[in-house]
């Protein structure tokens, strides 16, 4: 316990989801968002954020094809006090790709802070 107070740490709460990749990928100029389990099976997912609240621009690149971001992250059924439904969230736990820039060289506390800054 010791060496975990000498040393700056980031925990989270303990949640019992499922482990996914959360990709976007850029078919035809257009953002898909996809699930990748670990089994490496694919499902596409609508996202309920508006795509007004990324920051990225428009997309420009002339590839049919683009991985474009990539979070590592569990999806939880979440059962918000307000609402009497439970409803699917993703917990992001790692950022390993931002408007394809590979950020799995920077420090953890980096590739979060990219995920907090992509996504307001």
């Amino acid at each position: 316990m010791y060496q975990l107070q000498m040393k700056e740490t980031i925990v989270c709460e303990k949640s019992d989801g499922v482990r996914y990749f959360l990709c976007e990928l850029v078919i035809r100029n257009q953002p898909t968002w996809m699930l990748v389990d670990r089994q490496y099976d694919f499902r596409n997912v609508a996202l309920s954020f508006d795509m007004a609240d990324i920051n990225h621009g428009k997309y420009q690149d002339k590839d049919s094809s683009i991985l474009r971001n990539v979070f590592d992250g569990e999806l939880i059924q979440d059962k918000p006090w307000r609402k009497g439904q439970s409803e699917p969230v993703f917990l992001v736990f790692d950022t390993l790709l931002v408007d394809r820039k590979n950020l799995i060289g920077l420090t953890f506390d980096h590739r979060l802070r990219a995920a907090d800054a992509y996504i307001e």
